[in-house]
């Protein structure tokens, strides 16, 4: 079979290759004709200029796309063959998938649906925090997981307040329904003013950032959650004293929580993404 995929050759070296290879279903996932993947930028390009270290050529890229199936596993009886589903595939034409591969109803079959990975990645923060009804949380990152991660907390009644430094995601994010879409410089003091002066009782910190995650502390209420979604990346050299002493002192914004989410430990415990999400 041939087949088409995006590799990194090296250091900022992207390059689309044609390849003649030999592709059977695993028994427990499935041959897959991709039709729209997408790109998990901060993964991604972590990789491309070297901040995640590595080893070049890296490919096939990638691990969320939507795709038709050509030959079901021997193991998925719930497959056909010309299904419209959902898996973590890479960037290619065609794969051979042996995890994650769900059916979703033919009328999802558009390019946004390849974005469900993200949303899975950003709901793995609401399941790791388990917000209440009335909550509040800060949201810091407006790109692809933090704007599905504040949706899905107003989604669930919380009062989500979405911090980004780029005004174009907080537009973005208010054209989706984001009731509290923040200016990055002086949020601390307009989160506090939103929450009554309490602070907020979750912070998901969607960029993986390490100054970032430093910082996020000035968001928090008594007692609250800072739950990692963003993978950390790159160096920084600082006190972490005043930082740690928010998790272990007694004080109006101390006693905090540090909690990871990372998406595939979460959700992959569930064979099929049913199980998280009810398609009917």
């Amino acid at each position: 079979m041939r087949t088409r995929h995006i590799a990194f050759t090296g250091l900022n070296e992207v390059v689309c290759e044609t390849v003649e290879q030999e592709l059977t279903a695993p028994e427990s996932g499935a041959l897959v004709q991709l039709s729209y993947t997408c790109i998990s930028a901060g993964t991604e390009i972590a990789k491309l200029t070297g901040l995640q270290p590595g080893n070049f050529p890296v490919g096939p890229l990638g691990n969320r796309a939507v795709g038709r199936v050509i030959e079901a596993g021997a193991k998925r009886d719930d497959l056909q063959p010309g299904d419209f589903v959902f898996c973590h595939g890479p960037h290619a034409s065609h794969a051979a998938l042996p995890g994650l591969v769900v059916k979703l109803p033919d009328a999802l079959d558009r390019p946004e649906m390849a974005m469900l990975g993200m949303a899975m990645v950003a709901f793995t923060g609401l399941r790791v925090a388990q917000p209440e009804l009335g909550d509040s949380a800060v949201v810091i990152g407006g790109g692809l997981v933090g704007q599905f991660a504040a949706q899905l907390l107003q989604l669930a009644g919380v009062k989500a307040l979405l911090v980004d430094p780029v005004a174009g995601r907080l537009a973005i994010a208010r054209q989706c329904g984001a009731e509290h879409a923040i200016e990055a410089d002086g949020a601390a003091e307009q989160v506090m003013a939103l929450t009554g002066g309490q602070g907020a009782d979750y912070i998901l910190e969607c960029t993986g950032v390490p100054a970032v995650v430093e910082g996020a502390v000035q968001f928090a209420g008594l007692s609250a959650q800072l739950i990692m979604i963003g993978s950390p990346r790159g160096e920084l050299q600082t006190d972490l004293t005043a930082f740690l002493n928010h998790f272990h002192l007694w004080r109006p914004q101390g006693d905090l929580t540090l909690k990871g989410a990372y998406e595939r430990l979460k959700n992959e415990k569930e064979l099929h993404l049913g199980t998280v999400f009810d398609w009917k």
